[in-house]
């Protein structure tokens, strides 16, 4: 009977200690999945940039937007621009370096709030941030 008991410990342990770190794993995806949607937001807006930078006569015309939109980050979040509002809280702020410089460095920051929660805690804020370089011909 004791060695019941105790293999019956063992195995319940030893299932606690398994659904531990399944749900630690189902965390860490879902956060990931949250950093990858934002990485290709960011890299989405920072393509577009690159693409329009061609378009316009001179390196200072690029912090203009596309025409119908009031700024880059209105572009980016709207469904006929970038679409890049998927994420709870979702944000993107595109700013350039000062007009004149060659290169202009542009920043893409997506900030947002990740989906999970733990034991009630408030919903932590995560951002992330990509730079370009785009040079005059």
């Amino acid at each position: 009977m004791v060695e019941l008991m105790l293999a019956t410990a063992i195995l319940a342990s030893t299932c606690v200690v398994i659904l531990g770190a399944f749900i630690g794993c189902s965390y860490l995806v879902d956060n990931y999945r949250d950093l990858t949607i934002a990485v290709n937001h960011a890299r989405t807006v920072l393509e577009e940039v690159k693409n329009y930078s061609y378009s316009v006569s001179t390196l200072s015309n690029l912090s203009n937007s596309p025409s119908s939109f009031a700024s880059w980050d209105a572009w980016a979040i709207s469904p006929s621009g970038g679409n890049c509002n998927t994420l709870n809280q979702e944000t993107v702020n595109v700013s350039f370096s000062p007009a004149g410089t060659n290169p202009r460095t542009v920043t893409v920051s997506v900030n947002y709030r990740g989906r999970k929660q733990i034991m009630d805690q408030q919903l932590t804020p995560a951002s992330i941030s990509l730079q370009a370089r785009i040079t005059s011909e």
